[in-house]
Order: C-alpha cells, then sequence, then structure tokens
C-alpha cells in the first residue's frame, strides 16, 4: 500500500493507483481518531468537489468517522473547498475533510483537512512543539496571511450561508451509494 504522504494542504494521488477507498479509509481513520484526541464528542464536515468519484469517497470518509462516534455533516452535493472551512469554521470542527485535488488534473483527487479556524491544521512532527499560524485567529483581527495586512472587514457571519448537508451518526448509517 505505501504511505500516505501529507503535504502543505493534504494528500493527493492518481486515481485507483494511489487513491483508492482502502487508502481514504486509512486517512479517514487516522482524522477520526486525532479528532477524538483534541476535542470531545467531535463534529466533522466532509465536503468533495465533482470529481470523478468524490461523493463516494466522501460517503467513505463520513461512515469510517461516525463509526467512531463522530457526528458527521456530510454535503448533499459537491460543495467548494472554502464551503467546507466555513462549516468546519461554524461548528468549531477539529478536523474537516475536503475531497478534492484542486488544480491537479482530473485523474487524481485529493483528501484536504480544515480546522476549526478553516485553515489546515498544523501538522506536529516528533520533537516539535505544536504552535498556531498567525492566520488562524478570528477573521478581520488577524494579518492576512500572504500581505500581512489587517482585513477591512469581518466577511460573512458564521451563521449564513451553510452549504446543504446530511447530518451522520453512527447509529444512523443508511446511506445511499
Amino acid at each position: 500500500m505505501g504511505l500516505i504522504k501529507f503535504g502543505t494542504d493534504g494528500w493527493r494521488g492518481l486515481i485507483a493507483r494511489d487513491f483508492t477507498f482502502d487508502r481514504v479509509a486509512v486517512a479517514a481513520a487516522a482524522t477520526g481518531q486525532v479528532a477524538l484526541e483534541q476535542k470531545q464528542n467531535p463534529v466533522a464536515m466532509v465536503g468533495y468537489d465533482r470529481r470523478f468519484l468524490s461523493r463516494e469517497f466522501g460517503v467513505e470518509v463520513a461512515q469510517v468517522l461516525a463509526a467512531q462516534g463522530i457526528q458527521v455533516l456530510l454535503s448533499r452535493q459537491y460543495c467548494s473547498t472554502p464551503s467546507t472551512s466555513f462549516v468546519a469554521r461554524r461548528e468549531k470542527a477539529p478536523l474537516s475533510p475536503m475531497l478534492t485535488a484542486s488544480h491537479n488534473p482530473s485523474i487524481w483527487n485529493g483528501y484536504k483537512i480544515k480546522g476549526p479556524m478553516a485553515d489546515p491544521p498544523p501538522l506536529n512532527r516528533p520533537g516539535q512543539s505544536r504552535r498556531e499560524p498567525p492566520h488562524s485567529r478570528a477573521v478581520g483581527s488577524s494579518p492576512n496571511a500572504w500581505t500581512g495586512k489587517k482585513r477591512s472587514h469581518p466577511g460573512p457571519s458564521p451563521k449564513s450561508m451553510p452549504p446543504p448537508i446530511i447530518s451522520m451518526r453512527s447509529e444512523n448509517m443508511s446511506i445511499p451509494r
């Protein structure tokens, strides 16, 4: 199977060669384990884009997380990464997977993780302490990560514009494929 290597914003691979249901389930189980270590009764938003099998990969991730006792908010339809990030932040979800390979060719797919501040969560490496990136504070009060300038407006209210979602718990696992 080989190692699943996460980069700056997740893991990407060729569909069916590197990016398979078994490997996605392993990544989801690890995500769930970390989420459970970070927060009691965590919530996770699972989003997916329009790529081949993204919805099915998203359902696989949702089922693995729900089996671990995590409340899962699964998008009813494809959505953007910012939509997943928006809900992750609104729900204060410790880790929320998004199935997308972003700019990569269509034969690729990917597994991004969004943290409770809608950004990639900091990765701990052995011997390093976990530190908060400078752009992870509340929108409007922190400098823009790219320019270093403060944002002039706070953006949309966290209670507005949620994508349509399905709430899942382990006791409610009937999801059509």
